[in-house]
């Protein structure tokens, strides 16, 4: 029985509930790298979470690779890059034609073709194939699926290096909570909780892109046609005078556009 049935119509966000949250069967632990400890979700969780929402792919979903690129990265490395779109089919929202597609999405993702290790320089042949499943991540994520995980809501994800934000311990049993002397006191703190919350959640949405994610920003500058200084006037007229300053919240925006070859400016 699929686990994210919905029902169509109650709200505009039911397929990015219905997906949000992966379950812990889902993700797995990076253990080697830079990124040691950090946790990332299986690809296959997302496309079984998209076949059991919108139908098997091809028929209730699918995606076209738009391109594929390459970039020479440092010391002989290079990087794979893909661009895909996604498309969905929902019959709830009129549909009925074989032919009524919702998309697209767009999605960039990368992978190091070439990689420099301890012994020289090693070539990955699944480059290619982690750049798409990469950019499909990405698109995907526009959809809702697996969108507590980028949001620090869950537990970490690909690019996230900062600390998830905190949680409240809750009693494990009514027995182990104290009843508050006065009314006032509970609303006390239930608004305090939610201050925190709204702290933390500001905090992770604020926080900086990562070196990888400003790896891949750079790829697709080089791929985009824009010049350096085109970049940096563009950057500047919004506040920003290094890619450094680039927040969680700008990241994709910021991506999609540079990617776009019309002027910036």
């Amino acid at each position: 029985m699929s686990t994210h049935t919905i029902a169509p119509g109650t709200s505009t966000t039911h397929i990015w509930d219905a997906v949000s949250r992966p379950p812990a069967t889902a993700l797995k632990q990076i253990k080697g790298g830079r990124l040691t400890g950090m946790t990332d979700v299986n690809p296959q969780w997302r496309y079984r979470a998209m076949t059991e929402t919108f139908g098997p792919c091809g028929y209730g979903w699918r995606f076209d690779i738009v391109r594929t690129w390459t970039t020479p990265g440092t010391e002989g490395q290079v990087l794979a890059f893909s661009e895909v779109h996604l498309w969905w089919r929902r019959t709830d929202y009129g549909n009925t034609g074989p032919d009524d597609w919702q998309g697209p999405i767009p999605g960039i993702g990368g992978s190091m073709l070439v990689t420099k290790e301890r012994d020289g320089l090693r070539t990955n042949d699944e480059g290619f194939k982690m750049a798409t499943t990469d950019a499909l991540s990405v698109a995907m994520k526009m959809l809702g699926v697996a969108a507590d995980i980028y949001a620090g809501l869950w537990d970490g994800s690909k690019y996230k290096e900062e600390a998830v934000a905190p949680t409240v311990q809750m009693p494990r049993r009514l027995s182990e909570a104290k009843k508050p002397e006065h009314d006032d006191t509970l609303a006390l703190l239930e608004r305090s909780v939610a201050e925190v919350n709204a702290k933390a959640e500001a905090q992770v949405t604020n926080s900086f892109i990562t070196e990888a994610q400003r790896k891949r920003l750079f790829g697709i500058f080089k791929q985009s046609g824009h010049t350096k200084e085109q970049v940096s006037a563009w950057l500047a007229s919004g506040g920003i005078e290094s890619s450094k300053q680039i927040t969680q919240n700008e990241y994709e925006a910021i991506c999609e556009r540079l990617a776009d070859p019309r002027p910036l400016l």
